[in-house]
């Protein structure tokens, strides 16, 4: 497992938030699906599957970029920009107690994923940094070499 550089600390909390966000306002759609809130019961349980699922990947997909797995830049990226485009529909709908956290979870989410040290831990090394990796490895597998043993200068008998 690669280290984790602070940015990639930053997503990860960023990813966290939004899964947490979600799980929120799926079960905001369920109590307002089951108390007769919602404009159509089946359309209203449909979305708040999706909502259960949607959490649950975007916690998947923070967990992979904790463990600096390189096919979670991807995901995370484009739950940055779900996230970002649901904040400013939020606030152009005048949902400022929802738009402007969502959208700034996003900004910062997003800065994590791509500042350099998290875009080069989440990349597949170069053919410099294999290299480089292959030579550190070659060097601890060889073990150190071990002086001769000095010898007693032969003796003559007499």
């Amino acid at each position: 497992m690669r280290p984790r550089p602070w940015t990639l600390l930053l997503a990860v909390v960023a990813q966290a938030l939004e899964a947490a966000g979600l799980v929120v306002a799926a079960v905001v759609s369920t109590v307002d699906t089951f108390s007769g809130q919602s404009y159509r019961p089946s359309s209203g349980i449909a979305l708040s599957i999706l909502a259960y699922l949607a959490a649950a990947l975007a916690a998947l997909v923070g967990r992979g970029v904790f463990r600096t797995s390189q096919w979670s830049r991807t995901p995370a990226l484009y739950i940055q920009l779900l996230v970002g485009t649901t904040g400013v529909y939020l606030l152009q709908d005048g949902h400022l107690d929802w738009g402007v956290p969502a959208l700034l979870v996003a900004i910062v989410g997003f800065l994590g994923v791509c500042l350099p040290p998290s875009w080069r831990t989440l990349s597949r090394p170069g053919l410099a940094e294999r290299e480089e990796l292959a030579a550190q490895a070659a060097a601890e597998a060889e073990p150190e070499p071990v002086p001769p043993a000095r010898r007693k200068a032969p003796t003559r008998r007499r």
